[in-house]
């Protein structure tokens, strides 16, 4: 019992790491750029299965479609999955950040969207609506707890050097220039900023960390597939971490992702104290709860729990 409820804890807080870095990577893109980016599950689907591939051998199809692979060493793996991601975010944000707040997310929604199906109906390539199992993990233990322990502390010091590195660049010039822009794009402008090149940083940095969390998710679970994962719902539920945290606020997403799957999970695990007759809809009435938390939160703490920090320049 004592190492199931330590298997349950060390699987939390992996889930809360990964969880914590899509929030991250939307607070750089959305919360600092004020870039509305609805395709955050494409650029963690794309960090995911580019480790995969990278970090696995080719299987060739024995009933199945098998999948490609490089069986490159995890550092690489790893690396080569978060430039991937960035990359798309590059490719994504070069030609659409000249639109409109809703129409960026409605492209950003559709690629997301194209990106899972092409994955799903990849074949030999990606392995289909079968995935790609037996995904390594960055050491080699057999104990299912050391293992389990091992990933959840890869995940949580990830998680602290992501969020130490971007307080930094939201601290430094780069980051207030990158705000000034989402509240007043005319005004920083005019004051010479290159607008569409901070757009574009931001909009490539947080693809990059939103991998990252592909890369830990891929590794937690050790066998993925894209034909019921990476869909609209965990970008939506991105989104809830982050006005939950409070925008513009890096640590803020971080208690807010933390915050929102404890309930996700406390829920789910008490879903036998529940009534008989509600049992069996628990799994989507948690999901209400939160559409339900976002509504209040949005109409009596629309800055949320912790709120950005406003800073008031003092130079004359």
């Amino acid at each position: 019992m004592a190492d199931a409820f330590l298997l349950e804890v060390l699987s939390f807080a992996s889930l809360a790491s990964i969880y914590g870095l899509l929030a991250l990577g939307l607070s750089v893109q959305w919360g600092y750029g004020g870039l509305f980016n609805a395709g955050v599950a494409g650029f963690w689907a794309m960090g995911a299965f580019a480790f995969a591939l990278l970090a696995t051998p080719a299987e060739a199809g024995t009933g199945l479609p098998g999948h490609a692979g490089f069986a490159l060493p995890w550092v690489i793996a790893a690396a080569g999955a978060v430039l991937a991601a960035s990359a798309l975010g590059v490719a994504v944000a070069w030609p659409t950040l000249g639109l409109r707040t809703d129409y960026l997310a409605i492209a950003t929604l559709g690629l997301a969207e194209i990106l899972r199906l092409l994955i799903t109906h990849g074949g030999g390539v990606t392995g289909g609506v079968f995935g790609i199992a037996n995904i390594p993990r960055p050491f080699r233990w057999t104990d299912p707890t050391s293992s389990e322990a091992g990933m959840a502390a890869l995940a949580v010091v990830l998680l602290l050097a992501a969020l130490v590195l971007l307080e930094y660049l939201g601290r430094s010039p780069w980051g207030r220039v990158l705000k000034a822009i989402r509240e007043d794009e005319d005004a920083a402008e005019a004051l010479g900023k290159d607008v569409r090149a901070y757009k574009l940083q931001a909009f490539a940095l947080g693809a990059g960390v939103m991998g990252l969390a592909g890369v830990l998710y891929a590794g937690l679970l050790r066998t993925i597939e894209a034909s019921t994962s990476f869909t609209p719902l965990e970008t939506f539920l991105v989104y809830v971490m982050v006005i939950l945290g409070g925008q513009g606020n890096h640590k803020g997403a971080v208690v807010g992702a933390v915050v929102v799957m404890g309930f996700l999970t406390v829920t789910l695990r008490m879903r036998a104290a529940f009534p008989l007759a509600l049992q069996d809809a628990v799994p989507y009435l948690r999901f209400v709860a939160v559409g339900a938390l976002l509504i209040a939160l949005v109409l009596f703490r629309p800055r949320g729990l912790w709120p950005e920090e406003r800073r008031i320049s003092t130079k004359a």
